[in-house]
């Protein structure tokens, strides 16, 4: 019996790796002699102001949590780059209360990105117009929180996506 247990628990951390599993932390796909990142602050060729700063700062907080690498503030001392854009923003009401006001919103970022090797100036992934789109309530009629407190949780949303999107998209 005891054996059976080792021999399936074996056979599920086979599985697993076959897969291409990683642990948090590990990113394998990221070329092994990038050891540090900068992800500057995002353009935002938007009217929506402050949307590039919660894309910027999900992405520095997944990048972190999800690879091996070490943030750095000075893009000449990285060994790797994360630039991007906001080029799109859009906000539109589906539903809308007994007064006329929406109380549900459709949100739509799409975002720019370039992931550069600083070491050897090549382009390990670049894609335009990566967009993201969710539904938010307000239930209230604080329109300017409920874009700040969307857009953080539409932000580590979208982050993740990204950074699943790079890993994915790295030959």
């Amino acid at each position: 019996m005891k054996f059976l247990k080792v021999l399936t628990g074996l056979m599920i951390l086979g599985c697993c790796w076959a897969c291409g599993y990683h642990l948090a932390g590990t990113a394998g796909t990221l070329p092994p002699q990038i050891h540090t990142v900068c992800i500057p602050d995002f353009a935002n060729r938007t009217v929506q102001f402050n949307v590039e700063r919660f894309v910027s700062d999900s992405i520095r907080e997944e990048f972190i949590r999800r690879t091996r690498l070490t943030l750095v503030s000075d893009r000449s001392t990285a060994d790797a780059l994360i630039e991007g854009e906001v080029v799109y923003f859009q906000a539109t009401p589906v539903t809308y209360s007994s007064s006329g006001e929406g109380n549900l919103h459709e949100i739509e970022i799409r975002i720019n990105l370039k992931f550069i090797n600083n070491l050897d100036n090549s382009i390990v992934f670049q894609q335009d117009n990566m967009s993201y789109t969710d539904t938010y309530r307000i239930d209230s009629g604080d329109v300017s929180g409920f874009l700040d407190a969307a857009l953080e949780r539409m932000g580590k949303k979208f982050a993740s996506e990204i950074i699943n999107t790079i890993f994915t998209g790295i030959r």
